[in-house]
């Protein structure tokens, strides 16, 4: 038998009694499904190697089992046989493969269980006579009651009933508190006090202090001063940009009736626009040249012809034919046709035919013209009572020799009133939807200024390129103006295999719950530019807000870094994927990567522990063919920390503004420098 110093060591353990009553080799229905908790050798035998049951002492062995009931500890001993050859499919065996000879009956062996002490506390009488409350213990196996201690009047925030009435930490008066942006009261929260004062927000342009340091907006105002974009200039004699100029570079097209110009706007503050430069009209005069610009050459103008053309017809379209061609006949003053002409020489108005050439018997509609096809003229030339109907035409003002060259083609003309032009509303001379030459190529696969040279006959590396923006709630602005200059990138744009794209923004909301409670998430890893531009699209601008940005994270994550022990902190949802998952797919061998980071605030992280800012620029030395590029706002304490980690890998910083057309610019200074070649 085991001796009872062995059961008593294994009780400190939390195991059960032993049992002392032999059992016989247990049938499959004897065993509970209890689970495995000791073996040990047993001495208790006589001096010929057999125990008291019989069985040979250095092969018997005892295992003890927990069994139920549950909530005290309860014990079972099972007899095994260590050297027996088992077939353990036909017999029965213990887990690690001995024949189980016997089974004993379960015993409560202890009150309580010695692993989890504390039992609480339970409302008590003193000595005195008075309400108390005593903790309940379990040690050693047993229940051990405290000292019954008196209660207090008061309930205290500290996690017990002190006033003794089955109730923790209750009531709700625990006083106000005050912090830099107000005050609100003490909340009591597991037995510690918590301030309900507003906190300090991310400062955002709203007209607000959200950040309580007494500035509001500070950093956030455009350089006007005001939230929201910058005003475009216009010509009213006010700086409306801000940038110290008035009414600077505004042109705009122009028209009169003779053409279409340009006019400018006076750079003086007076806000008056100069002069249309096409050409004005003219009064009419006798020159076979339409002077005023209004279809029709010298009508109302009784001009002579020369002598020896009296009685001869010129084709006519003008009032007061009605449509179609007509005929002017050159006679002498007065209507004759008599030769020599006693007086000067004068054209007839447009008639028909029939009104100089009568055919006898036949009426003779004098107004009505020969329908011709229908000409840009202002007039009815087909006689379907309908003015310059239909007509189109190609158009292009580029120079000669570019059209249908690289991205240059034509565009369309319509006639409206005897001009072409297009444009909604309609101008005239304007040529809709033509596409010139531009000034240089951008590195995007075209040959965007028509010399029949790709990139001007520079090649693309193979680069990899990664988007990491910004997506809190004081970015609004600056993302719309990154949106728009990927949407002006994306028209000139050829989707180039050899070029991949990704994207990652923070902090994002719960895309399961719609809450603001910020993560990090890879919107798409590296994919073609349609793929990338689709899904930076498909973000909702109204999803953006959140204050915690966890970009440093994000790089961390981006190039490998190790992310054993780290974990987000209480604030920072998951990230998706999740952060020991979080990676970008960057293609092998010596193909360059580039990082363009949009952020309107300092690096952050949001880890446990945190990555410092020298963990990443560590990082980013350490990546073969990596640069990286950073926009952020031009105040020093951002700048500062943003600029070094571009540098460092032998990137560049840029400003961060609201203006599409500034971050279209600088977005295509990169591509240019870097992918081509």
């Amino acid at each position: 038998m085991r001796s009872l110093a062995v059961c008593s060591v294994l009780g400190l353990f939390g195991l059960l009694a032993c049992s002392s009553t032999p059992r016989s080799t247990p049938t499959p229905d004897n065993i509970d499904d209890v689970a495995y908790k000791d073996s040990e050798d047993v001495s208790d035998a006589s001096d010929d190697g057999f125990d008291s049951y019989g069985y040979q002492q250095e092969c018997i062995g005892y295992e003890f089992w927990f069994c139920p009931p549950l909530g005290a500890i309860w014990q079972k001993q099972v007899i095994i046989d260590k050297c027996a050859e088992v077939d353990c499919e036909v017999e029965l065996c213990t887990a690690s493969g001995y024949l189980i000879l016997s089974i004993g009956e379960c015993t409560e062996v202890l009150e309580c269980n010695p692993h989890f002490p504390d039992l609480g506390t339970q409302i008590c009488e003193t000595e005195e006579g008075y309400p108390g409350e005593q903790k309940v213990v379990c040690e050693k196996g047993r229940i051990w009651f405290g000292p019954c201690v008196p209660c207090h009047e008061e309930e205290v925030c500290n996690g017990e009933d002190d006033d003794c009435d089955g109730q923790t930490d209750e009531g709700g008066d625990w006083g106000d508190c005050a912090s830099d942006c107000g005050s609100g009261p003490l909340v009591c929260f597991n037995g510690s006090l918590i301030c309900t004062a507003p906190e300090p927000q991310e400062e955002m342009c709203n007209y607000v202090d959200d950040d309580c340091d007494g500035l509001t907006d500070e950093g956030q105002k455009n350089q006007c001063g005001e939230c929201g974009l910058v005003p475009e200039e216009t010509c009213d004699g006010v700086d409306n940009d801000c940038d110290g100029e008035t009414d600077e570079d505004l042109f705009e097209l122009c028209s009169t009736p003779c053409g279409t110009g340009y006019r400018q706007c006076v750079e003086d503050g007076s806000g008056v626009w100069t002069m249309c430069s096409a050409k004005q009209p003219a009064p009419e005069t006798c020159n076979s040249i339409d002077d005023d610009c209004d279809g029709e050459i010298d009508e109302d103008l009784l001009c002579g012809c020369l002598e020896h053309q009296v009685g001869a017809l010129f084709p006519c379209k003008e009032d007061p034919l009605v449509c179609g061609k007509g005929w002017q006949q050159c006679q002498c003053a007065g209507g004759s046709t008599i030769t020599p002409c006693p007086g000067v020489t004068v054209i007839s108005e447009c008639h028909a035919l029939c009104y100089f050439q009568p055919i006898e018997g036949e009426p003779c509609l004098d107004l009505l013209g020969e329908p011709t096809p229908e000409e840009c003229n202002n007039f009815d030339d087909d006689c379907d009572y309908l003015i310059d109907e239909d007509l189109y035409g190609i158009c292009y003002s580029g120079p000669e020799g570019t059209m249908g060259v690289g991205t240059c083609h034509g565009g369309q003309q319509t006639c409206v009133k005897g001009e072409w032009g297009g444009g909604d509303p309609f101008q005239a001379g304007v040529c809709s939807g033509e596409v010139l030459p531009l000034a240089k190529d951008s590195c995007n696969g075209l040959d965007e200024d028509c010399d029949g040279l790709v990139d001007d006959g520079e090649k693309m590396k193979p680069t990899d390129i990664c988007f990491v923006v910004d997506w809190s709630g004081s970015m609004a602005e600056e993302i719309a103006a990154v949106m728009g200059a990927m949407a002006q990138f994306a028209k000139n744009y050829s989707d180039e295999e050899i070029l991949q794209w990704c994207l990652v923004v923070g902090p994002h909301p719960n895309p399961e719950t719609g809450t603001q409670n910020g993560h990090l998430r890879r919107v798409i890893d590296l994919s073609p530019f349609s793929d990338f531009q689709a899904a930076l699209t498909s973000l909702d601008p109204g999803s953006i807000g959140g204050a915690d940005e966890m970009l440093l994270d994000a790089l961390w994550l981006m190039l490998g870094g190790e992310t054993s022990g780290l974990e987000w902190a209480p604030v920072i949802l998951e990230s998706v994927p999740p952060h020991d998952e979080f990676s970008i797919q960057w293609r092998g061998g010596d193909i360059q990567k580039l990082i363009i980071v949009w952020s309107d605030e300092d690096p952050q992280s949001h880890m446990i522990p945190k990555i410092s800012n020298g963990d990443v620029k560590e990082l980013i030395k350490s990546t073969p063919n990596l640069k990286v590029f950073t926009f952020t706002p031009t105040q020093l304490n951002i700048k500062n920390q943003w600029e070094p980690m571009a540098v460092e890998s032998g990137g560049q910083w840029f400003e961060l503004t609201t203006l599409a057309s500034e971050m279209f610019l600088s977005l295509t200074e990169i591509l240019d420098e870097e992918v081509c070649q």
